[in-house]
């Protein structure tokens, strides 16, 4: 038995989530229970300030993917020790604090060699460089994962990742072998509601919609909208905090100080479900017969329920009702990528990214097991 830790920190900048899969020879993976972490929070507010900085210092730079890595690796100590088997490799995503593929451009911020070096683990990282030096976006990488657990043999599924981004993974019928895996960013998942309620509560997020449950949206949202070029350009694409997070908050400010604080939160829900939607609509080949939403806004009844009354021929679904932590998507995500990597296949899928050709995604940093792994996956292949 294989078993792989797959680490995953969002766009939200809130702590790291750790995801233990096992893959057993010729079976479906087995994703087991999440541990999760939070980041103290001066190193989030580091993190935003980096994000959003024109300029950092060197040493700075340095000291911060350091920290990750320590962070990192005290998490995969503390979930590698409640694990049987143990752990044979880490796959970690990193803190993302530039995405400009169109500049050739991302940066996903962690030094991997502590994290090896605490656990003793071999490590993939770095996961989008490669699609996007393939001249892809680098991103949305788990629609790799989405085809795993959630393909359909006979309907076309819609899998939506709300996180502070969120993106759509659009799946053929498994049976189909003419259509392509498609795949995009919608726009802002929980981003702007997370800011927008920090702000003005010190609370990181609206927890259960609460506050959004109470107000009442403006449709003033429905111009956010329109004035957006995003949303009219067509896949691949890819978006970040760069387009959807302060500055984008600070553009819409006029609107949203003319709203009661309960209605500005339902009216900041409001918009975020209805990009996620009419982007599904908009841009997919065929209309879904059923969405499976997944991520931290699968957490927010009023998103979900607003996705679900704009998406009303569509059945949607949350992810655990398919057996899976709405959480833990994603980091299975990277433990089933890092497998890849390991075993010299690609991962990322060209039609999703626009990706010249397939890539092998990630960078290896050996750890002590390095050469004990590798004859475990060389043996693996050989019995196929």
């Amino acid at each position: 038995m294989i078993t792989g830790l797959g680490m995953m920190s969002g766009t939200s900048a809130d702590g790291i989530d750790a995801v233990p899969v096992q893959f057993p020879p010729g079976k479906t993976p087995v994703i087991g229970k999440r541990v999760s972490l939070p980041y103290p929070v001066p190193l989030r507010k580091e993190l935003f300030d980096l994000a959003h900085a024109e300029s950092f210092s060197v040493d700075r730079i340095a000291s911060l993917a350091k920290e990750l890595g320590d962070i990192h690796a005290a998490l995969a100590r503390k979930a590698i020790a409640t694990l049987k088997p143990k752990a044979d490799f880490i796959a970690l995503h990193g803190q993302t604090i530039r995405h400009r593929p169109e500049q050739g451009i991302t940066w996903q911020l962690i030094d991997p060699a502590p994290v090896a070096a605490g656990t003793g683990l071999t490590v993939v990282s770095d996961f989008r460089t490669a699609d996007v030096a393939a001249g892809g976006q680098g991103a949305p990488l788990l629609p790799f994962a989405h085809r795993i657990l959630f393909q359909d043999p006979k309907e076309w599924t819609a899998v939506v990742n709300i996180g502070g981004i969120a993106n759509v993974t659009l799946l053929p019928p498994a049976k189909s072998r003419r259509e392509n895996i498609t795949g995009f960013d919608t726009g802002p998942g929980n981003m702007l509601i997370d800011a927008f309620v920090q702000r003005r509560t010190g609370e990181p997020f609206d927890r259960n919609g609460a506050l959004a449950r109470k107000g009442t949206p403006s449709p003033v949202s429905r111009d956010w909208m329109k004035n957006e070029r995003y949303f009219d350009e067509p896949p691949p694409k890819s978006t970040g905090r760069e387009l959807f997070g302060e500055a984008f908050l600070k553009r819409i400010e006029p609107d949203l100080s003319r709203l009661e604080f309960e209605d500005a939160v339902a009216t900041l829900t409001m918009f975020t479900a209805g990009t996620i939607a009419n982007q599904v609509y908009r841009w997919s080949p065929r209309p879904p017969a059923r969405m499976v939403i997944c991520g931290g806004g699968a957490l927010n009844p009023i998103l979900t329920w607003a996705i679900a009354r704009i998406c009303e021929d569509c059945r949607i679904y949350t992810s655990d009702q398919f057996g899976v932590d709405p959480l833990s998507v994603e980091g299975a995500g990277f433990a089933l990528m890092g497998y890849e990597t390991l075993q010299g296949r690609p991962s990322n899928i060209p039609s999703v990214t626009g990706a010249s050709a397939p890539a092998i995604l990630g960078r290896i940093t050996p750890g002590k097991n390095y050469l004990k792994l590798t004859r475990a996956l060389v043996s693996r292949r050989r019995s196929r």
